[in-house]
This record gives C-alpha cells, sequence and structure tokens, in this order.
C-alpha cells in the first residue's frame, strides 16, 4: 500500500487546519515536492519557496471573487526593497500568495508578512484545536504593531499579467532572472538593481509578475 511521507503528512495536516476549504487542493498520492529559487541582486538576494501541489481544477472553477490561495504555501524573503508589478515591497519574509479576481483566471500575487501571517494562522489553529484563542490573538496585535512602526504594510497586492502555456497537471513556478546592470565590461560593480519575471503556471492559470530591485547607489 501507497504510504505518505512525513512531509506530506504534514502538510495534509496543515491544509485540513488551517483551511479546511483547501482540502480538495490535496491529493493523498501526490509527494508535495518542496521546491527553492534563489537570486542574487546588486545588493542582496531574493529566495522563493513554495510546495508543488496538484491542480483541482474542480474546486478552482467554483470560488469565489476575492478568494485567497496559499500558492503551495509560497514564501519569499528579499534582502532589498523590490518593486513587484509597480507596487513598492519593502525588504522582508513574506508568505506568498495569490487573490482571485472577478473572473476565474484573473489572480493577483498577494504578500503578506511571514510573521503576521504566521501568528494569524495561530489563532486559526487555536480555535479548531480547543487551544488558547487570546495569547493567539495577542500574537497578532504584537506582528501588526512591529509592521506599523517598520512602516511595513500589513497586506501587498500586486496586478498580475496573463499569459498563454501548456497545461500544467501540478503549480510551476519559473523565475526568468535578467541579472543587474553592470559599471563596465567584465566587471560585477552595480550600476542598478537586478529585474527578473516570475511565472506561475497552474492547469490553464498562467499569470507573471515584473520584479526590480529599487537600487541605492552608494557614493
Amino acid at each position: 500500500m501507497f504510504q505518505l511521507s512525513p512531509l506530506a503528512d504534514v502538510l495534509l495536516g496543515l491544509l485540513a487546519s488551517f483551511a479546511p476549504s483547501l482540502a480538495p487542493l490535496a491529493k493523498a498520492v501526490h509527494p508535495h515536492n518542496p521546491k527553492a529559487m534563489i537570486v542574487q541582486g546588486a545588493a542582496g538576494k531574493a529566495t522563493f519557496t513554495y510546495f508543488t501541489v496538484p491542480h483541482n481544477p474542480e474546486l478552482l472553477k467554483d470560488l469565489d471573487a476575492g478568494f485567497e490561495w496559499h500558492l503551495g504555501y509560497a514564501g519569499f524573503q528579499t534582502e532589498v526593497a523590490m518593486q513587484i508589478g509597480g507596487v513598492d515591497v519593502p525588504a522582508g519574509r513574506y508568505k506568498l500568495g495569490v487573490v482571485r479576481g472577478e473572473t476565474a483566471d484573473d489572480w493577483d500575487l498577494l504578500l503578506e508578512p511571514w510573521d503576521l501571517w504566521q501568528a494569524k494562522r495561530g489563532v486559526a489553529v487555536a480555535k479548531q484545536r480547543g487551544g488558547d484563542v487570546e495569547a493567539a490573538a495577542a500574537r497578532v496585535a504584537e506582528a501588526e504593531a512591529a509592521l506599523e512602526a517598520a512602516k511595513i504594510p500589513a497586506r501587498i497586492v500586486a496586478p498580475t499579467a496573463s499569459k498563454k502555456g501548456a497545461d500544467a497537471e501540478h503549480l510551476e513556478m519559473l523565475l526568468m532572472f535578467r541579472g543587474f546592470d553592470a559599471v563596465q565590461r567584465f566587471g560585477t560593480d552595480p550600476a542598478g538593481g537586478m529585474s527578473m519575471t516570475l511565472r506561475m503556471d497552474f492547469g490553464d492559470l498562467h499569470r507573471e509578475v515584473e520584479m526590480v530591485e529599487v537600487f541605492e547607489k552608494k557614493d
């Protein structure tokens, strides 16, 4: 008999406890391979992580506008300030997701500071398992206060563009990295920040977003 790996057991448990409505996205026979992408910019690196969850067209077609999906529990960490889809994103660690627009093929990129996302998830888990909800809610308030002090938005939505592509059975994230401008030929001293395109393929949904490092030239 086929058995799930320990990693798959953990992920399926999170799907069931934190977001029951998303449980149909997880098929028991899928291994949920963890993926990572790392790129080096002019002043720091950017890291992407996610799971290769399977596509479920029957579930996705019935979602309402405003529905938020975890994008394979994707994470994004940047050591430099970025502009993503023309929207300013401060350096930091974020939970990377998508939010559905008015139509089934319209999705925008959603970034939430990692600590705040984790704290909110703690509230949901506490409610579901009968834990200390007040303590979990206090951690949310602490995370929100820290973000306010650092002047980091609690929620960032960046527009994405639709592209054509072959159907993807599982979630795939691809990165077209164009490097950064150098001061001179054969040199690596930066004259400008990195630029790249992040593409997300999931079933017949193909979205991409431009990402540019906010480069501050030092004297």
